[in-house]
């Protein structure tokens, strides 16, 4: 009887999914053409070319539907169920709520697991790609430089400054290099007008060279060298870290995002953020288990208008969720907490929300 009970649950539910998954993917398809179809005329793209960006698109329009079409689908399956009368035959079994919804539960799990596969695997790759077409049809570039640049290398045994970075030309200009022990005694020191990055290092151009001999002892002294091009392997901090940073991590994925936390950290430079939105990455693919959860838990305390109600309650605690992250994010940002609490910490308090609630469910 379970089992029929199980395949018959599922049997309502997967329907409404995905009707309620294609329904969401349209609409976000929609807002997203109506926010740049002016652009789009005014700079006369070709239909094809539209059609091409909507398509590279539709998988982070699929990312972002699954919850939402998830929590859909649960609130109208369970609210069909009370509203035909159809719970007391399974109620009068003695089978209670929190095994009668566990198929739904089961999906949420599934589709969290194949979310997260879909999302590194695909809506990573086709981000990358229409962010890099709408790049080029709408003219917006890359930024173009960063003024008055610090950035440490080395574990911070190498300091870089300069006045301005040029990304088109990989350039820094006004530049100054300082090299330190370990315990902070100087090394050696370069000034330069320019430095080039040529084959996986910086060329200082007009530089001059302050080198510290016989470092710690009482007969050191300072010796400088003029040179019109100075190339030392070691100086490879990359360029992109002397940009503005605006690398979004929803072009990358995980392996990516680690890497790019661990440059930016050894570069002594903001990463808070940046190491909050790489663990939320992983805590947010439980997002449609958490819906789940959540919306066959509230369809229990209802008994009039159960469709209604039960929806628009799951969908503001979802909206709860999302805001809870939200904020979460700007405080780890602004360093009053760590980057994994602020990531996991709404996982934990919905989840352990969603358990209350099922514990006090009417069955």
């Amino acid at each position: 009887m379970i089992r029929k009970l199980d395949r018959m649950l599922l049997g309502t539910f997967v329907p409404v999914f995905l009707v309620g998954l294609s329904f969401f993917v349209l609409i976000i398809q929609l807002i997203d053409i109506f926010a740049e179809i002016v652009r789009y005329m005014n700079l006369e793209v070709s239909l094809s070319v539209i059609a091409q960006a909507q398509l590279l698109f539709l998988p982070k329009a699929v990312s972002y539907s699954l919850p939402v079409a998830i929590l859909f689908a649960v609130s109208f399956t369970l609210g069909n169920l009370y509203s035909n009368n159809e719970l007391i035959a399974v109620y009068g079994a003695g089978i209670p709520l929190q095994r009668f919804v566990v198929p739904f539960l089961a999906a949420g799990i599934l589709l969290s697991i194949a979310g997260f596969v879909f999302e590194e695997q695909v809506v990573v790759h086709s981000f990358r790609d229409r962010n890099r077409l709408d790049r080029e049809l709408l003219n917006i570039g890359r930024d173009q430089g960063s003024p008055n640049v610090t950035v440490l290398a080395k574990e911070g045994q190498i300091v870089y400054n300069a006045d301005y970075y040029t990304h088109e030309s990989l350039s820094l200009h006004g530049v100054t290099v300082i090299e330190r022990e370990p315990g902070a005694g100087f090394l050696t020191r370069i000034h330069a007008s320019r430095a080039e990055w040529r084959d996986n290092a910086w060329e200082f151009i007009n530089a001059e060279l302050y080198t510290m001999t016989e470092p710690g002892s009482s007969d050191s002294r300072v010796e400088r060298k003029r040179h019109d091009r100075l190339r030392l392997e070691h100086l490879n901090a990359e360029p992109e870290l002397f940009g503005r940073l605006t690398r979004s991590l929803d072009e990358m994925q995980l392996g990516e995002a680690r890497d790019w936390v661990s440059r930016l950290r050894a570069a002594g430079l903001p990463y808070r953020r940046v190491l909050t939105e790489y663990y939320s990455r992983i805590s947010f693919a439980f997002t449609p288990f958490i819906v789940a959860m959540l919306a066959a838990a509230v369809g229990s305390r209802f008994r009039k208008n159960v469709l209604l109600l039960s929806l628009l309650v799951s969908l503001s605690l979802a909206v709860g969720y999302y805001v809870l992250g939200m904020v979460l994010s700007l405080m780890s940002a602004a360093g009053h907490i760590q980057p994994l609490v602020a990531a996991w910490l709404p996982l934990t308090l919905f989840a352990a929300l969603g358990a209350v609630l099922f514990r006090l469910a009417r069955s």
